[in-house]
């Protein structure tokens, strides 16, 4: 072989080589690039439900505190009723006093009184 001719063959052997290589090299870089979108889309994702899961958190200690108040004011009116229930007993109580007290008023009235 030629000198000339080792030189074409070594030519089209790199030649060759580097066509094969940007074969695979295309696909690598689109390969890469999906995958730095796929990334970026997942970080802005991400960032979106660790926004919500912090406004979620918000609203979960608003429900717990409004909890606690209305248990605290559901104890206040069990309380309150029954307060409300012992004044109802001593109202009761004492309109059947004043019942009994107009009753035996009214009864003497009729005994004091001369029958015509």
């Amino acid at each position: 072989m030629s000198e000339n001719n080792k030189k074409t063959n070594t030519k089209d052997w790199v030649d060759y080589l580097f066509k094969g290589l940007a074969i695979f090299v295309i696909p690598i870089l689109m390969w890469c690039i999906s995958i730095h979108t796929e990334k970026a889309l997942l970080v802005q994702k991400v960032e979106s439900l660790e926004k919500r899961i912090h406004n979620i958190k918000i609203v979960n200690d608003s429900v717990n505190l409004n909890k606690n108040s209305l248990i605290s004011l559901g104890e206040k009116l069990q309380a309150l009723k029954g307060t409300m229930d012992d004044i109802k007993g001593l109202i009761k109580q004492q309109n059947t006093r004043w019942e009994n007290f107009i009753l035996d008023n009214n009864r003497s009235d009729n005994r004091s009184r001369p029958r015509k």
